[in-house]
Parts: C-alpha cells; structure tokens; sequence
C-alpha cells in the first residue's frame, strides 16, 4: 500500500520513499521531565504513535525514538526549590508520563533517550558548529547563525534576505557578532514587511545595558495589539 504524506518544503502530498525500502526512522522529541503532563503535551505522543503503528501495519519495519529531555533550567529550579537533586526530579517525572502514557493505551517507543546520557556528543557537535562558523558564543548561550545556511526559511516559506541584512548593519547590527541577533534575526530579518517592528525593536533593547530579562520583557511587549 502506497503511503502519501504532505512535504512541508514542497507543498504538496508526495509517495512517501524512505530512504532504507522497508524501513522507517520516526525521531520525535519527547517531554521536558519537570512536572506532571497536560493532555497537551501527549499531542506527540498520541499522534505519532498512530503514525508508527499505521506504518507497521501496512509493512513497514519502523524504528521509533522518543527522548526525555531531563536537563534544563526549569529542572534545575524546582530541584533547587524542593532541596533535592536535578536527576530526582527528571527521574520523578519520567516515571509519572510512563503510568499516565500506559494509561492512555500507547504502545512503547523502540528507545527513549535522556538527553543527560548524549551531553558529550551535544557538547562536540556544538563545539564543531562553532568551529566551522555555523554558531557562535553569546553572554555563556550557543546561537546558531541562521545567515550562514543558505535554505534557511524553505521550509516556513520566509525569505532570510540580504536586503535586511544590510538593513541592519546600517543600523549598527552585526549580523555575526551582536548579542541580540538570534532575536533579530528571527523577529526582523524572517519578516521583511515589518520595518517599523525593526527600527521600534532595535531602538528600544539593542542597547548594551539592558539585561535578557529586560529583552525578553520587550520581545513580549511587542506582541501585544497595537504595537
């Protein structure tokens, strides 16, 4: 039976040809484990597990992968705040999806990850990026430098322009050294029909003593009606 599946990048339904014939390999990013779960947080997990057991049934070999993000500051603060260890919390919480997954009637993932069990391999794989100049260090944060992959924006269908690059750095914003270009590019340089958005954004945070909590305050601010 042939499986066909909306292409983001193409915009269309296309036959769905994986890349070993037989076989199919479905990542899907799991939980961040600091709390219990809303039925929100199982949209995943209850969607892709239809997924995987629909393309089992029609023949294929699947392999299905589903981490548990089990370091992050928001683990690091209720660990802090209950006087315990980050892994008790990662761990508590793990162990309540799983009664709540079980409950809900899912069939179990092939392998699930902790992030904690790959931090070598994230750290050497960041450390390449940076090396290579795909990313670069920002106040004790990793950016991914969106200006030096050619495709960025294909697959939301916005134009990453030159136009707005020198836009920019007309401004005084460099777009390979600035502490506030991830935002900047994001905000502004994905959306070229906002100058207005720009010229308010840089005018009132890109100034090199405002705080990120300030800046992300602003940020916030500007989404509000009538900005």
């Amino acid at each position: 039976m042939e499986l066909n599946i909306y292409n983001t990048l193409t915009r269309k339904k296309e036959a769905f040809k994986p890349l070993t014939p037989g076989e199919v390999k479905l990542y899907v990013c799991g939980p961040t484990v600091y709390d219990f779960l809303h039925i929100g947080n199982y949209m995943g997990a209850i969607v892709f597990n239809m997924v995987r057991n629909w393309m089992e049934h029609i023949g294929y070999k699947v392999t299905f992968v589903y981490n548990f993000t089990d370091v992050d500051d928001k683990i690091i603060k209720r660990a802090n705040d209950e006087g315990v260890e980050p892994k008790d919390i990662s761990e508590r919480f793990i162990a309540e999806f799983k009664k709540d997954f079980d409950k809900l009637g899912l069939r179990p993932h092939t392998h699930n990850p902790r992030v904690t069990e790959h931090m070598d391999d994230i750290i050497d794989i960041v450390k390449s990026l940076v090396e290579n100049g795909t990313a670069y260090e920002v106040n004790g944060d990793v950016l991914f430098a969106i200006d030096k992959f050619e495709s960025y924006g294909k697959l939301s269908g916005k134009n990453y322009s030159q136009k707005n690059i020198d836009m920019l750095e007309s401004m005084g914003v460099t777009t390979s050294k600035d502490s506030l270009k991830s935002a900047i590019d994001r905000d502004i340089a994905m959306n070229p029909e906002m100058p207005q958005f720009a010229t308010s954004y840089l005018q009132s945070i890109a100034q090199p003593d405002v705080s990120p909590m300030s800046f992300q305050d602003a940020r916030r601010a500007m989404t509000q009606p009538g900005f």
